[in-house]
């Protein structure tokens, strides 16, 4: 599991390097800085929010790595990547809780932590989805922008 999910990472990663190859490439016929930029986090953050779970860090991490002179751009990026980083983390904590709660693990010593840190998680899901609309805005208004 952890091969198949390293093998997805590097396959995630060599489809950010190869966007920025091509973006880069294309930057110069004719579009903008600013327009290459803002299609540069475009296509990462398509591919942050298509990628399965296992292998989204990265791709959050190249999302984050963009500092794009158009403020929509940078707003887009910003959000987005803070969106899809809290839902990985609220996932990662509903995970454990399952793990600990499974028929094969030792009973939690202490269920009212176990409670809290489940409500939490389902807390921080709930504003990762609110993010994810406020992200899907911001990716509309920079595709607007583009055209």
């Amino acid at each position: 599991m952890a091969a198949r999910a390293r093998r997805r990472g590097l396959v995630a990663l060599a489809s950010v390097l190869a966007g920025l190859a091509l973006s880069t490439l294309l930057g110069g016929c004719g579009k903008s800085t600013e327009q290459a930029e803002a299609a540069r986090v475009l296509a990462d953050v398509d591919r942050m929010r298509d990628a399965p779970r296992e292998a989204r860090k990265p791709l959050i991490a190249a999302v984050e790595a963009h500092h794009p002179s158009l403020p929509a751009a940078a707003d887009a990026a910003r959000i987005c990547a803070r969106a899809y980083r809290n839902l990985d983390e609220a996932h990662d904590a509903l995970d454990a809780a399952e793990a600990a709660l499974a028929p094969s693990a030792a009973p939690p010593t202490d269920p009212a932590a176990l409670l809290q840190r489940v409500s939490e998680a389902e807390g921080k899901l709930v504003g990762a989805q609110a993010e994810i609309l406020e992200c899907r805005h911001h990716v509309a208004v920079l595709r607007n922008q583009l055209r």
